[in-house]
């Protein structure tokens, strides 16, 4: 499985920044982080989601689960090991590289191909 990245790059409008950590705070909610780890098989981001899904006896349903979670749960932090996690890798880096051909095509701008939908 290839590990996931969210990227989030400086030079925005403040209403886009505010946006962005809008949407950041959304994805560590642990109601977020249940329905991620248990839906996509993903470790959750924070203590509490793995909390709530040990309270629910998800991790003894799907012990496979758990063996990563306990792993990264005894691991000392480290540099590279800091920060946000989130799946759906994959998909992000579709849809980077078809904005790229557009843009490398000529269908698309560089502005037209880095601006959300």
């Amino acid at each position: 499985m290839i590990g996931a990245t969210l990227w989030v790059l400086k030079g925005h409008e403040p209403a886009e920044d505010k946006g962005v950590a809008q949407f950041l705070k959304f994805l560590i909610e642990p109601t977020q982080q249940r329905w991620w780890a248990s839906t996509t098989g993903f470790v959750p981001i924070t203590k509490s989601a793995v909390k709530s899904l040990e309270d629910d006896s998800f991790y003894q349903k799907n012990p496979e689960q758990w063996t990563a979670v306990s792993q990264l749960l005894d691991a000392k932090p480290a540099r590279n090991s800091r920060g946000i996690r989130l799946g759906n890798f994959d998909q992000v880096v579709e849809a980077i590289q078809f904005e790229l051909e557009n843009i490398f095509a000529g269908r698309k701008t560089v502005k037209e191909g880095s601006m959300p939908p």
